[in-house]
């Protein structure tokens, strides 16, 4: 595994230097100091090499990472199209079902181009679950491809994941032809399915015609917000995260609710519903979540460290560079990539940061 070079250090160099300089440093002709100026330099140098070291740490995730860390190294690197594009090709041969999925489903995201013939070979994959991805990723690119497999994956119904799947494909698509589709999809049977398999299946669906304009889909979306029962925290869950995803900013007041819910017994919600409202209130413009990651980072669960890692990418606090940085050398490979993929989002492609002066 690489060595990270750049740990502790940067984000104390980031941090030493403060938001302004002393009440007598000498101002520069735009207003700010020379101290200020050279702090600046410095900082975006040191921004820099960790994007660096996080782009470096995911293209290694990508080659020897487990299944799953695979699957999330792609997925991080949507948002560094020619990283992507650098390693993607051996995601779509990958021998994990999901790694290829996630790696296809990543090139239509990211607009990567230079891979078609790959995705037209994975039209004939083994797994529908592939098969789905590859049609999606050729039809985001542009191509022209029969997308009419998807239909019969989302109207079959078992396994309950692959309508999931393809309805979130299609919702990503953004054709709102395809909203009767998902209409009848929710009316056919899942015989095989149980009763919480079938509610995340519906709230899948929901989020799929939102995305397509069909805003009254947000009822059922916001009634999975308020579980009757112990067994709706999986759809609960599920609902948070769509909130974040659809930007449904009237769903506010019932998050901060959720956050702050105790049991009789005084317990609050599980770590990862506290998690999943800290990053969809993030999403919707409230960055105060960081409290939430700040009691989990260093969680024995690796779960909720990879969640926080997540959190403090969104909640995007100067003071966080430090924990990231140091997250990048978490004994778990799935910790160290959100840490990297939290670093990318928080550090511009040039060096600089959307990680503002803490308040």
């Amino acid at each position: 595994m690489m060595r990270i070079a750049c740990c502790v250090s940067v984000a104390v160099v980031v941090l030493s230097g403060g938001c302004s300089g002393g009440p007598d440093a000498p101002l520069d002709f735009d207003g700010r100091s020379a101290s200020d100026i050279r702090e600046d330099q410095r900082r975006s140098v040191e921004l820099g090499d960790l994007r660096r070291d996080a782009l470096a740490l995911l293209v290694d995730a990508t080659r020897w990472g487990d299944a799953l860390t695979r699957a999330n190294a792609y997925e991080s690197l949507i948002v560094a199209p020619d990283t992507l594009g650098q390693v993607v090709g051996a995601g779509l041969l990958d021998e994990n079902i999901g790694v290829r999925s996630i790696a296809a489903v990543s090139i239509g995201q990211a607009g990567v181009r230079g891979h078609e013939p790959g995705l037209h070979a994975m039209l004939a994959d083994e797994s529908a679950y592939a098969r789905a991805s590859a049609i999606f990723a050729l039809a985001k690119l542009g191509h022209d491809v029969d997308r009419s497999p998807l239909a019969g994956f989302l109207l079959q119904g078992d396994p309950p994941g692959l309508r999931g799947h393809t309805a979130y494909l299609l919702g990503e698509l953004g054709d709102a032809s395809a909203v009767d589709l998902l209409r009848s999809a929710a009316e056919a049977p899942m015989e095989l399915a149980s009763q919480a398999e079938r509610r995340v299946v519906e709230l899948q669906l929901s989020e799929a015609m939102i995305k397509l304009g069909e805003l009254q889909q947000l009822g059922p979306v916001r009634a999975a917000l308020f579980p009757s029962q112990p067994g709706d925290l999986e759809a609960m869950l599920l609902a948070v995260q769509i909130v974040g995803e659809v930007g449904d900013r009237s769903s506010r007041g019932r998050l901060v609710q959720i956050s702050e819910t105790r049991d009789n017994a005084g317990q609050s919600m599980p770590p990862e519903v506290q998690l999943a409202v800290a990053l969809s209130m993030a999403k919707l413009g409230d960055r105060q979540g960081w409290f939430i990651a700040d009691e989990f980072w260093d969680s024995p669960r690796e779960v909720l460290r990879a969640d926080s890692a997540a959190v403090y990418g969104l909640t995007a606090r100067s003071r966080d560079l430090d924990r990231l940085a140091r997250m990048m050398e978490d004994r778990s490979g799935r910790v160290r990539v959100s840490a990297a993929a939290g670093i990318l989002r928080g550090v511009e492609p040039g060096g600089g940061s959307g990680l503002g002066c803490d308040p």
